[in-house]
């Protein structure tokens, strides 16, 4: 019965990773978005670290928003090309995706 949860538990797990990595922006992983991030702010942004400490929370709270977005052809447009543009900047990228989304429903309905 234990071997039996273990392996529903494992699929369960594989399962959902794919599922989450499934956008072109969550490819990189939570741990390298973030690095790339804190990278490009303090690049940017010097030695303004309430700033950067502030940019990075937001931006990685907006790469998990990112990663929620199902897996689907139009989505996944809309986040390729933006992310090739704007990668690491996740929270430009989140906006955006969401007035392109809302463009692209708008001119659906017609």
């Amino acid at each position: 019965m234990q071997q039996l949860i273990k392996i529903t538990l494992s699929t369960v797990l594989l399962t959902t990773s794919l599922f989450a990595n499934a956008n072109p922006v969550c490819d990189v992983g939570r741990e390298k978005a973030k690095s790339d991030l804190k990278k490009s702010l303090l690049e940017d942004y010097d030695s303004n670290y309430a700033f950067i400490e502030r940019h990075l929370a937001s931006g990685m709270s907006d790469f998990d928003r990112i990663c929620r977005i199902k897996d689907n052809e139009i989505d996944n447009k809309i986040l390729k090309s933006l992310n090739d543009d704007y990668y690491p900047n996740f929270s430009f990228i989140y906006r955006h995706y969401q007035s392109n989304k809302a463009a692209y429903n708008n001119l659906m309905k017609d």
